[in-house]
């Protein structure tokens, strides 16, 4: 129910979507949403997904984010890991952030990283989960929002005034 309504969301969106995740995997519900944010992107939304490096490892080998470059969304690994950054800093300080804001105006956040549990870690023997997120409007949007566009803008060098602003933020 989440996905189905986070991509509902995504549907909706007119300006801008931005979105972290800690884990990306394809799959189910999960493929629905990454559907909507390029339907977003080729009708003009302004769309930045920002996805941990290490969380996401697999899912970055993958097709999908070709698929999102080739739509026009911005997309960007956090902390890549690597050889050098081991040397010179840590490889275990990850983005472990659920954030999706959608034109400055509703926000969700909570536990759920990208995935669909029926498709995710079936067989890590792992068992059963329960995440959670929640959708809020007003003034909880705004420090959502501006701590995605923190991180953003210490992977890309943007402006965070540029990108606030066509964030509707």
């Amino acid at each position: 129910e989440i996905l189905k309504a986070m991509a509902a969301d995504v549907d909706g969106a007119k300006r801008s979507l931005l979105m972290e995740f800690y884990i990306w995997n394809e799959g189910g519900l999960a493929d629905d949403v990454l559907e909507a944010v390029i339907r977003a992107s080729t009708r003009g939304v302004e769309c930045r997904l920002l996805i941990d490096a290490l969380g996401a490892a697999t899912w970055w080998k993958g097709k999908q984010p070709e698929r999102l470059r080739e739509a026009g969304v911005l997309l960007r690994a956090a902390l890549p890991v690597g050889v050098v950054r081991m040397i010179v800093g840590r490889n275990d300080v990850r983005v472990h952030r659920k954030i999706v804001v959608i034109d400055g105006e509703a926000a969700w956040t909570g536990s759920m990283n990208m995935v669909d549990p029926r498709y995710f870690k079936q067989d890590a023997n792992v068992g059963e989960w329960v995440d959670a997120m929640v959708r809020v409007e007003g003034a909880m949007v705004t420090p959502l929002a501006l701590t995605m566009i923190g991180d953003w803008t210490l992977e890309t060098g943007e402006s965070v005034r540029d990108v606030a602003k066509s964030a509707g933020i």
